[in-house]
C-alpha cells in the first residue's frame, strides 16, 4: 500500500514533542523536524513548548498542533519556589496531554526530560526521553556536588521509568553510561 503524506496512516499516532524553548539549537530543530514529519505523514502531531514562540516557530508546519505554555521554571536555588513551579509546569503539560489524548511524549533536553520523568511516574502517558549531548550533568554556573548527584539520580530513574531513552549518537549514549558509572539498571532500554 502506497501512502501519500495527505492520507491518514493505518495506525494513526498521537505524539507530542516536549521542548523548553523555540530558540535556535540542535534539539529544538530536531523536535520541530520530528513534529513536522509526523504531521506530514498523517499522524496527530503535537509540539509542546514550555516557553513562548521563538526563532524556530516559523519552521513549524500548519499540520502540527503547537502548545506554548508560557511557563518558566523557578531556580533550584530556592527549593520551595522550584517545587511549586514544577507542580505548575507538570499541570500545564498534563492538561495538554490529557485533552489531546496524546499517547506518547518525546522529551528533549534535561528540563523536558525531568518533566517526562514526572509524567512517567504519574502514568500520564508513555515517555521517550531524548539525550542530545554529553553535557547532561552540567548545571553551568550552578554546578555543585549536590545538584550533580540529584541529576545523576534523576537520569537513572528516567532510564527505569520511561518507555525508552533516545541517544542521538553512540558517543552520547556512551557518555551517559560513563556518567552513570556504567551501571545501567537491568530492564532499561536505549532506542535509536
Amino acid at each position: 500500500m502506497t501512502m501519500t503524506p495527505s492520507s491518514p496512516p493505518p495506525n494513526r499516532l498521537k505524539v507530542a514533542q516536549l521542548i523548553e524553548t523555540m530558540a535556535m539549537g540542535g534539539a529544538e530543530h530536531l523536535a520541530v523536524r520530528i513534529a513536522n514529519h509526523l504531521a506530514d505523514h498523517g499522524h496527530d502531531s503535537h509540539l509542546i513548548v514550555l516557553g513562548t514562540p521563538g526563532v524556530l516557530s516559523a519552521k513549524i508546519q500548519p499540520g502540527v498542533h503547537v502548545h506554548y505554555l508560557h511557563f518558566q521554571r523557578a531556580s533550584i536555588t530556592n527549593p520551595i519556589r522550584f517545587a511549586l513551579s514544577l507542580r505548575r509546569g507538570l499541570g500545564l503539560i498534563r492538561k495538554v496531554v490529557e485533552e489531546g489524548r496524546i499517547s506518547v511524549v518525546q522529551t528533549h533536553l534535561p528540563g523536558a526530560n525531568f518533566f517526562g520523568l514526572l509524567l512517567a511516574w504519574r502514568r500520564t502517558t508513555a515517555v521517550l526521553a531524548t539525550i542530545h549531548n554529553n553535557q547532561e550533568f552540567s548545571y553551568g554556573e550552578l554546578d555543585n556536588p549536590i545538584l550533580y548527584r540529584l541529576r545523576k539520580w534523576a537520569y537513572k530513574k528516567i532510564l527505569l521509568k520511561t518507555q525508552g531513552v533516545v541517544a542521538v549518537s553512540d558517543e552520547v549514549k556512551d557518555s551517559l553510561v560513563a556518567e552513570l558509572g556504567g551501571g545501567i539498571p537491568p530492564g532499561t532500554g536505549f532506542v535509536w
